[in-house]
């Protein structure tokens, strides 16, 4: 389920992996396998791609060309470079006048990799053809639709290739009951049209509260019952027994998913 693509400039193999486990644990990057010791050998290597490195994460301390010096001769390869470094406050100065996008003091941590992505998409840089999304299985027909936000389910719609959905648009995540398979391992994908219609838009094999944990950092699904998540922006109002949707449909919270309830309220509030 990643969504940016990442490479890490360090020379030390221990901080290698250090670094690439922690930002492959926020479930938002998939970063290459091959670690660059330099800004020299990785702008060899990015000067061949025709698409550009969403994120690098970039040491300072390197042999050769510094991280502060290569922040300039890497931003036409990469979209966002993020300065890392044992000793943040030696180089605040330098890193404040040559624009990285972010500077954290080693060790990373998953909380400032993820409070990083949310940043970014607030600032003007961040293109609106940019959201966060999820490779998901296309579904036969993309306009299947639904009239009420009832239980029924679809029954057997082929799927096709993957495609990109981002987590902007996708309204309802529901988990898929069929006969003849267990319960749990598969989620259907749901989007809103301009009549109000739910209409699919692909599938994924996963368990409902897998998915929910890989984006809970996010803050943006409700987890209402043990078949159903809502996105946020298409609540109205919310309490711990219930939530009403934008269509005017109350959906009651099961007992057992009240505690994810009561933590996004409680995170809703907090400033």
């Amino acid at each position: 389920m990643s969504t940016f693509s990442a490479i890490i400039i360090e020379d030390l193999p221990l901080v290698q992996e250090q670094m690439r486990r922690v930002i492959m644990g926020t479930k938002l990057f998939h970063v290459e396998k091959k670690c660059y010791t330099s800004v020299e050998t990785a702008i060899k290597a990015l000067k061949n791609r025709p698409v550009k490195v969403d994120f690098v994460f970039l040491d300072v301390e390197l042999d050769g060309m510094l991280g502060t010096e290569g922040v300039s001769k890497l931003r036409p390869y990469v979209r966002f470079i993020i300065l890392c470094s044992d000793y943040r406050k030696k180089y605040a100065d330098e890193a404040h006048d040559i624009y990285p996008d972010a500077f954290f003091k080693k060790p990373l941590f998953q909380e400032d990799i993820l409070e990083l992505v949310r940043d970014l998409q607030k600032r003007e840089t961040w293109r609106p053809k940019d959201p966060i999304s999820i490779l998901v299985r296309r579904p036969h027909d993309k306009r299947i639709e639904e009239e009420k936000d009832d239980d029924k389910e679809h029954a057997g719609h082929p799927v096709r290739e993957l495609t990109r959905v981002a987590l902007e648009d996708i309204v309802r995540v529901k988990r898929k009951v069929r006969e003849e398979k267990r319960e749990g391992n598969e989620i259907d994908f749901y989007g809103l049209d301009p009549t109000g219609h739910y209409y699919l838009l692909g599938s994924m094999r996963t368990s409902l509260k897998a998915f929910y944990r890989d984006y809970e950092r996010l803050n943006i699904f409700l987890f209402v019952t043990s078949s159903v998540m809502y996105h946020k922006d298409y609540v109205k109002d919310i309490s711990l027994s219930a939530v009403k949707l934008k269509n005017g449909v109350k959906v009651d919270v099961n007992r057992s998913r009240r505690s994810y309830i009561e933590k996004f309220i409680a995170s809703e509030k907090s400033p």
